[in-house]
């Protein structure tokens, strides 16, 4: 395995966000776990995902009450998807984030 996929993303603070991402290829998930951390541009730990494999899908949960801890102040970050299994380690997606704090644009 060696792709990594870039997917931009919004979450919208104060509401849950939630994403399910399919990994292909020739993975042993059956041990394995999987990390999600979201970061602002200048490397802030902003929000930790609650992270479960079924299969061969990670999903991946920031929930809202989580996400009303981030600073209005910022509006972009950047975030990524690991899986760590007893003898490897993979980025499976990563990518730019942007926050919506304003509840009216939702």
């Amino acid at each position: 395995m060696n792709t990594i996929k870039n997917v931009s993303e919004t979450i919208h603070i104060g509401s849950d966000f939630r994403r399910a991402y399919i990994v292909q290829g020739d993975v042993d998930l059956t041990t394995a776990t999987a990390i999600c951390k979201v970061r602002s541009l200048t490397g802030k730990l902003l929000a930790t995902a609650e992270c479960h494999i079924s299969e061969n899908t990670i999903i991946v949960t920031i929930r809202g009450k989580d996400t009303l801890k981030i600073s209005d102040s910022i509006k972009k970050g950047q975030y990524d998807v690991f899986i760590v299994g007893k003898d490897y380690s993979y980025k499976l997606v990563m990518g730019d984030i942007e926050f919506i704090h304003d509840i009216s644009l939702h």
